[in-house]
């Protein structure tokens, strides 16, 4: 039996990509996670089979690629997470955000660390370099439902070309 469980986690941090590709050293925590919102999805890698006329089975089966991407969802609908999901303007001082006037959202380059709680000791992180953000939003008015940002991070190769992994996890 594995010693090592993935259950639920401590943060989800996301900050600018490494000049080098490597993870850059300052991540700013997202705060307010919905409760199971948060997945690492990797596919399966797809196949590409080639026929040969009046065969039934392929002659050849071609590996292709595996798409890997991060969800998550968080409550907190300030004005830092809704620029980092949607570009735009923040105002610290004023906390007062606006909307880009470019009347297109640009899809930004970050990159994300995943980090799971402690379990008998002992616990995951999860390292991308180089992801990028795709976000929506739902901000509810209701009595019993709250707002929601949803991002979804596409994985993406790092930059560099000192062969960096485009996900590293680390059990400790």
């Amino acid at each position: 039996m594995s010693d090592i469980r993935l259950i639920g986690l401590t943060s989800i941090r996301i900050g600018d990509v490494g000049a080098t590709g490597v993870m850059c050293g300052t991540l700013e925590t997202i705060t307010g996670i919905v409760p199971d919102s948060a997945h690492l999805i990797i596919e399966a890698p797809t196949m590409t089979d080639l026929y040969v006329e009046e065969e039934t089975l392929p002659d050849v089966s071609v590996p292709g690629t595996s798409k890997k991407t991060v969800e998550f969802a968080t409550r907190d609908v300030g004005g830092k997470v809704l620029k980092k999901a949607f570009a735009g303007i923040f105002n610290a001082t004023s906390l007062v955000w606006s909307a880009s006037t470019a009347g297109s959202i640009t899809i930004e380059e970050c990159a994300v660390e995943l980090k799971s709680k402690v379990i008998a000791g002992k616990y995951v992180k999860i390292e991308i370099p180089r992801a990028t953000i795709h976000a929506s939003a739902d901000l509810k008015f209701t009595k019993t439902e709250s707002g929601q940002v949803a991002f979804s991070c596409d994985v993406m190769v790092p930059s560099s070309s000192t062969n960096i992994p485009a996900i590293v996890i680390t059990s400790a």
